[in-house]
């Protein structure tokens, strides 16, 4: 993880641990002296943010404490007024002076590490008129290898796109991140590169994989087509056009990249973050994959990312949720995918 996601993490973390402690005071007053009451403060500020800051487990189990405790305020603040009705005694005998907040956390969070290792195959479907005879395309996008995700995962994605039985494997960005180490690297060059499909293997980068002389290198040599805003016509069929990353300062406008094309080839656009889905409409592009918001990956985060599928006349765009997880190998929101789409 970069040093800046730390410095982001610390003032919320100061926040909410704050305030987990004084929601705690219900199952455990306080000390009564003035220096264990201090201690005590300093263990559970300390236990709070180291979760928060090496990204374990318990910190997505003290999320859902903190979302919960903030759900039960919510609801208590709503019906403040009604303490006597009998609505009011029901929410309050569920909430057992904060117990029930742990329970549902720790369920939630034993959810999210089940749902995290068991992706699902997303399949589409779109009648693109351009189309001589049916493709099938595979895409994987956001595998954060080594965050929960080994070699064995590695193979169990090749083995479930060769069962599959599609033309094409895209690898839509950050297939590594900043922890991935280099054996798994070198292995997933390896692999990837051996898939049988008939149409080939292509990459783009993501902004936790940006693309590098060295791993350029390493894709290639294992017969990895890189695109880094780049376009290809396939087998005399189809144009791909991979783009840099959204983060690139250098990234060439997509009204540069499709100028000189053959607008009777269907064009299919990679592109890691789903950016420019206006102008990719607009130039003509039938399929832009994309993938980077992980479906939000822990609830709430859903309801502020895009994800899934879109279609606006010809124009069709898919985001993926990813096959793997940032972080944490832990996810409430969004299945993990293998995304297969079908043009016919």
């Amino acid at each position: 993880m970069l040093f800046i996601h730390y410095l982001l993490f610390i003032p919320p973390a100061f926040l909410f641990g704050y305030y987990l402690r004084r929601k705690l005071r219900q199952l455990v007053p306080d000390p009564k002296s003035k220096w264990s009451n201090l201690f005590y403060y300093l263990i559970i500020f300390s236990i709070f943010i180291i979760s928060i800051l090496t990204l374990s487990y318990f910190a997505v189990f003290f999320f859902y404490v903190i979302f919960f405790y903030i759900l039960f305020d919510l609801i208590f603040f709503l019906f403040h007024r009604q303490k006597n009705s009998k609505i009011y005694k029901v929410i309050s005998k569920l909430y057992a002076r904060g117990i029930t907040v742990f329970v549902l956390a720790l369920l939630v969070t034993c959810y999210g590490l089940y749902m995290a290792n068991h992706p699902v195959v997303h399949h589409y479907r779109y009648d693109i008129s351009k189309i001589d005879e049916p493709l099938s395309i595979a895409m994987i996008s956001d595998l954060h290898l080594g965050t929960g995700t080994t070699e064995y995962t590695v193979d169990e994605i090749i083995e479930t796109v060769e069962k599959e039985n599609v033309d094409l494997l895209v690898l839509v960005g950050d297939i590594f991140d900043e922890m991935t180490p280099d054996s798994l690297k070198e292995y997933a060059y390896s692999q990837f590169g051996k898939v049988a499909v008939s149409h080939g293997v292509y990459y783009v980068e993501g902004n936790h994989d940006r693309l590098t002389e060295e791993s350029r290198t390493s894709w290639e040599k294992e017969n990895v087509q890189v695109l880094a805003d780049d376009v290809t016509l396939v087998d005399n069929s189809f144009y791909l056009v991979g783009r840099k990353d959204y983060s690139r300062s250098n990234r060439l406008p997509l009204t540069t990249l499709l100028k000189d094309m053959d607008s009777s080839y269907p064009i299919i656009l990679l592109d890691h973050q789903p950016q420019d889905e206006n102008q990719a409409y607009q130039l003509g592009v039938d399929l832009q994959l994309s993938g980077h918001t992980h479906g939000g990956q822990l609830f709430p985060g859903s309801f502020f990312v895009k994800s899934g599928a879109k279609t606006k006349d010809n124009y069709h765009l898919v985001i993926s949720n990813g096959y793997g997880t940032w972080g944490i190998p832990i996810r409430t929101a969004g299945k993990s995918e293998l995304v297969v789409v079908t043009l016919y």
